[in-house]
């Protein structure tokens, strides 16, 4: 078994490196957070951060990133009867957020440009700083204060795109699509990956 491993190891540092690291950064195709109800996302949602390869004979390996994401949401109340408006934003909240994708991928082809799928878990931490904005929308009173809440979210991700080599360089657009564990959270997005 030993020498099997060994063999392993030695034929996957032949023919390519066995590590890689870059940066992958992105953004969303949708609202990353639909079940949230009349939520409305602020345009400049974007995600970016490490990431890091192990790279498995057969052209496999295993893929782990960090990836920080911030975005602006508005949560809309009905406004006070007899108001000039129906509706009017009731809160707003500055998210922070990391996701943290373990995947498994798989190339097709070991060439210069090799199209790939993956596969693997998500683990998301957000943070988020709301704040009654009644008042500004309105020109009503609103109840409640400010607070800061945190939430731990865990769900299967899995995407495909195609890779680009050059010399040790590695630029890889991909679609990525997660699913998390509350209901109609599903995140879909275009990442682009570079990796040395």
């Amino acid at each position: 078994m030993r020498s099997f491993l060994l063999a392993l190891l030695t034929a996957t540092v032949a023919t390519s490196q066995v590590v890689t690291f870059g940066v992958k950064g992105g953004a969303p195709l949708g609202n990353p957070t639909p079940d949230y109800g009349y939520l409305h996302i602020s345009s400049d949602y974007w995600t970016v951060g490490p990431t890091l390869e192990f790279h498995l004979p057969v052209r496999f390996s295993l893929e782990l990133s960090g990836l920080y994401s911030s975005y602006t949401v508005r949560y809309p109340i009905i406004a006070v009867p007899n108001s000039p408006s129906s509706v009017a934003y009731g809160s707003t909240g500055e998210v922070h957020a990391w996701d943290i994708p373990l995947a498994l991928k798989y190339r097709f082809t070991a060439g210069k440009i090799n199209p790939f799928v993956l596969a693997g878990v998500n683990y998301r931490r957000e943070n988020a700083d709301i704040r009654p904005d009644c008042l500004r929308a309105t020109g009503q009173a609103c109840l409640g204060a400010a607070y800061s809440t945190s939430q731990d979210r865990l769900g299967p991700t899995a995407g495909g795109g195609i890779e680009l080599r050059y010399r040790r360089t590695r630029i890889a657009p991909e679609f990525r699509y997660t699913r998390l564990n509350r209901p109609g959270a599903s995140q879909y997005g275009l990442l682009l990956g570079i990796t040395f």
